[in-house]
């Protein structure tokens, strides 16, 4: 039977609506934050726990409201932006239609604290769904405090579908990063469960925040260009196309100070590299600021949408800006090698006086089978590469990195438990990018099984306090090698054993090496104790073995 055609009740209408405007805790960090800027403060800051899902929190020092204005702020459609159809095509300001906090309070218990520059006092506002549950006067610094608890509790379905605590905090942070970059002036700080984790203070230029973005070892390579076109504008930051990675996480584009997604002028940007990406993608900050009449961002409730008028103009003035750049730039000569800091030591020092030796020697089963089977008689090393055994029938060609590949990994994934560290007498500061930031704290107990103790010291800085006992020698080059092969590579569900495989060949020993007899022993014992002493763990063979037969074939003995 056919069911009547009805009209939904109001509170199933605001959760439907609310739906399109917050998809997850991200979005309401990119709304709240947006009105913050909009509000003109100087200061944002953001609180995070339990990936948002627990609490969101973020606290200005804008203009404020009084208390009429924070009560009307609650209700749909209500906005300051705007008061006729036409300012929508001149909008200056990131929100306009007045349904962000209203849908925020649909699904959340919210509270709003605001007080303007010259009230006496400020006023709260306490909401549970659509329900008033609090409103008084409230003492309060200069500003808006919006605070978010349970997002989604009164919509088990969409909660259920949220994401990992870390999934939903990179999301965030990702928003975070992005209004942070191109909202200079604002001092930004972000924490999460109680600690900081980001904080940017105002930048005098796109560069230099950018560069803050990158840390240390993007700074460096990163190429400013403008151009302007009539009352187009169009300008940003570039890294060489050396530095294109695997993913697209490093590329960020923003129309009018908003960030958005438009293949039109991304695709300008990978067309200006040309070949020169061979299959990666460039790193970029695009922003682009015309009138507003030029350009839609009433695509999507999310705003994160646009549309050109003219979008030939827009694609031109893209392409031509980076091309140039890259054209003036990108075979320069860099002015220096030499790192751009005083001091630095050469390597941390281990707090034990005793080091590890460089392999294993545990005189188990396997090693004594296949000794008993086929163990070299004596040991060469060849181009201080390679090492040259005789066996019984005849002999052997080893790849002393790739058998030390193999003996490592062997190691970790066969630990029972995590592996003992050597805590370093001088613990190493190393400023991650954010993307090293981001997969260290999704993986930080897998590098605490391995051996790693890392401690956070303040945004992305971290202190390494130990290591792997298989670690002769720790730097902060070796820590980004491993993090950055890791960010680059397509990760599955072993995410363990792709730490283990990246860290095994970064702290391998290296061709070029030399060895003494003492160590080309050892490393025989722990190769042939191995599950698979045939290959490394990327694949690659370990030895290549030839009989007596084949010699007497070659030298036609026979």
């Amino acid at each position: 039977m056919a069911k009547k055609i009805i009209i939904l009740p109001k509170e199933i209408r605001e959760k439907i609506r609310a739906g399109e405007v917050v998809e997850r805790p991200a979005s309401v960090v990119k709304e709240l934050i947006e009105n913050s800027i909009d509000a003109e403060s100087s200061r944002i800051v953001c609180e995070i726990e339990q990936g948002g899902a627990k609490k969101i929190k973020v606290v200005d020092n804008g203009t404020g409201m009084t208390p009429s204005e924070t009560e009307l702020s609650l209700e749909r459609y209500a906005t300051s932006k705007i008061s006729v159809f036409d300012d929508i095509m001149r909008l200056q300001t990131f929100g306009f239609r007045g349904e962000a906090l209203p849908s925020i309070r649909a699904v959340s218990e919210l509270s709003i604290e605001s007080k303007k520059q010259n009230s006496e006092m400020g006023f709260l506002i306490k909401t549970e769904g659509d329900g008033i549950v609090e409103k008084k006067p409230q003492a309060k610094m200069n500003g808006t405090t919006v605070e978010i608890k349970r997002l989604f509790f009164n919509v088990p379905v969409r909660r259920k579908f949220l994401k990992s605590e870390t999934t939903e905090f990179r999301h965030i942070r990702r928003v975070f990063i992005a209004l942070a970059l191109v909202n200079r002036k604002i001092h930004f700080t972000l924490f999460n469960n109680g600690v900081l984790n980001l904080d940017f203070p105002p930048s005098k230029d796109l560069s230099e925040r950018f560069s803050n973005l990158l840390g240390v070892k993007g700074v460096q390579t990163l190429l400013s260009f403008s151009r302007s076109n009539g009352a187009m504008r169009v300008q940003g930051v570039i890294a060489r196309s050396e530095d294109a990675q695997s993913r697209r996480d490093m590329q960020y584009i923003f129309v009018n100070r908003r960030w958005v997604q438009n293949n039109l002028a991304r695709k300008a940007v990978y067309q200006a590299y040309g070949k020169s990406l061979w299959g990666k993608h460039p790193i970029f900050l695009l922003e682009i600021t015309l009138p507003g009449t030029e350009v839609d961002v009433n695509v999507h409730p999310t705003k994160r949408e646009v549309k050109f008028r003219h979008t030939r103009e827009i694609f031109e003035s893209v392409f031509t800006a980076i091309k140039d750049t890259l054209t003036s730039k990108e075979q320069l000569p860099e002015l220096s090698k030499e790192k751009n800091f005083a001091f630095k030591e050469e390597r941390a020092q281990f707090l034990m006086r005793e080091e590890p030796t460089l392999f294993s020697t545990d005189n188990d089963e396997k090693i004594q089978r296949r000794m008993e089977r086929s163990m070299p008689k004596g040991f060469w090393q060849l181009h201080r590469s390679y090492i040259f055994a005789s066996t019984k029938t005849g002999f052997m060609i080893v790849d002393q990195h790739a058998a030390h590949e193999r003996i490592i990994f062997d190691r970790i994934m066969r630990r029972k438990e995590p592996l003992p560290p050597q805590m370093l007498l001088f613990p190493l500061n190393v400023d991650l990018t954010i993307q090293e930031s981001e997969f260290l704290e999704a993986n930080i107990e897998k590098f605490y099984e391995i051996g790693f103790r890392i401690k956070r010291f303040s945004g992305n800085t971290i202190v390494i306090e130990g290591v792997p006992p298989f670690v002769k020698e720790i730097e902060e080059d070796l820590v980004h090698e491993i993090l950055q092969a890791m960010i680059e590579q397509k990760r599955g569900k072993e995410v363990f054993s792709e730490i283990a495989r990246e860290i095994a060949c970064k702290v391998a020993i290296k061709a070029g090496k030399e060895l003494e007899q003492e160590e080309m022993n050892k490393l025989f014992d722990s190769l042939f104790a191995t599950d698979d002493p045939y290959s490394c763990p990327h694949g690659r063979p370990t030895m290549i073995k030839f009989t007596a037969d084949e010699l007497e074939k070659r030298f036609r003995r026979k």
